[in-house]
């Protein structure tokens, strides 16, 4: 199959105090844990936002990662 295109803006992680940003498979704190992206990292968003738990969420990819993770942790580039 051909490789996708980007769906959405391509942003980068910038958490507060240097924190690791949670991904998870799927938008809401209750769903598990995939990885965890360090500050600075490259993601392309392809779905979302979703509220819940107080957090908008959006579905990303970061290099082979996708997964859910909180917008308000991701800025323009």
């Amino acid at each position: 199959p051909a490789e996708q295109a980007p769906s959405g803006p391509t942003l980068v992680v910038a958490t507060n105090n240097g924190q690791s940003l949670v991904v998870r498979s799927g938008p809401g704190r209750s769903f598990p844990r995939i990885t965890s992206l360090r500050p600075g990292t490259t993601v392309v968003v392809l779905e979302g936002p979703q509220a819940a738990d107080g957090f908008n969420w959006v579905r990303i990819r970061a290099g082979d990662i996708e997964g859910w993770c909180v917008r308000e942790a991701l800025r323009e580039q």
